[in-house]
């Protein structure tokens, strides 16, 4: 998977990009904490990139999920 892409056309062939969703999976104190991260991905032959827009999504998608995994921790804890 590219890097970054500016150009938003796959590098390999040329083709036009779409939005692709994929799961990701972090470590937040030894729990899987799961987010969906968007790539763009090529519909011609499904080279898939992300460019700095979606880096920035992804980040704030991933501190999200950390920030509600914590959080769902703490209300456990408070249950018990």
């Amino acid at each position: 998977m590219g890097v970054l892409n500016h150009r938003h056309v796959c590098d390999r062939c040329g083709g036009a990009p779409t939005r692709a969703v994929r799961s990701r999976k972090v470590s937040e104190n030894a729990d899987p904490v799961y987010y969906l991260a968007f790539t763009w991905a090529c519909s011609v032959c499904g080279n898939s990139w992300v460019d700095a827009g979606l880096e920035r999504v992804n980040a704030q998608a991933e501190r999200a999920a950390r920030r509600d995994a914590r959080e769902a921790r703490q209300l456990a804890r408070q249950a018990s």
